[in-house]
């Protein structure tokens, strides 16, 4: 009888420690997944967080900013990445009209996949505290990877601002969250 109850009594030590253990690598990845930095662009009036770990750059051809996620290892081919590009509209009939730049954004993105677009979530939201629009879809390319993407765009005075996540599709809901606390995190500062 005593024999069991110290096998039992290490077991549930073993068991504890073992908890422990799991619950602190689960804490110190949580940390790591979470913890972000302030980017600041004052000449396009906007702020984000982005992942600590992700890389920033700022003015890549048309985009005003770009977040690279790390790379996952040696074979890793395609880095998942958020983009920020300011337009400025002032010079067109979409000036201050969020509902007719929804229409052309995706009108474009319709002509650009034609019938391998797949549609996942298209709706009105908020960004920055202005009214805005997300629209989520696959694109399915002929020989490629499909790529997911989700786009989320709004309009101050005479500039849209758009935030895209593209992402390999399978790995899409992986970096999700993050995503999700940089669009929360964008402000449009004056």
């Amino acid at each position: 009888m005593k024999n069991r109850r110290r096998k039992t009594i290490q077991f549930a030590i073993v068991a504890l420690i073992g908890l422990l253990l799991i619950l602190v690598t689960f804490l110190i990845w949580k940390r790591e997944y979470f913890s972000f930095k302030t980017f600041k662009h004052p000449r396009d009036r906007y702020t984000i967080q982005y992942p600590k770990n992700w890389e920033a750059s700022e003015k890549v051809n048309y985009v005003s900013a770009i977040f690279l996620s790390p790379l996952e290892n040696d074979l890793d081919v395609f880095r998942e990445n958020v983009n920020i590009v300011i337009q400025d509209l002032s010079e067109t009939p979409l000036d201050g009209n969020l509902a007719k730049y929804t229409d052309v954004a995706i009108g474009q993105m319709q002509n650009a996949f034609k019938q391998n677009l797949m549609v996942v979530e298209s709706r009105p939201m908020t960004l920055s505290g202005l009214p805005a629009y997300k629209f989520v879809y696959i694109g399915k390319n002929p020989g490629a990877p499909d790529i997911k993407n989700l786009h989320v765009w709004t309009i101050d005075g005479h500039k849209a601002y758009q935030i895209s996540y593209t992402a390999m599709r399978e790995s899409f809901d992986k970096y999700l969250p993050q995503v999700r606390i940089m669009i929360k995190s964008f402000k449009i500062t004056r």
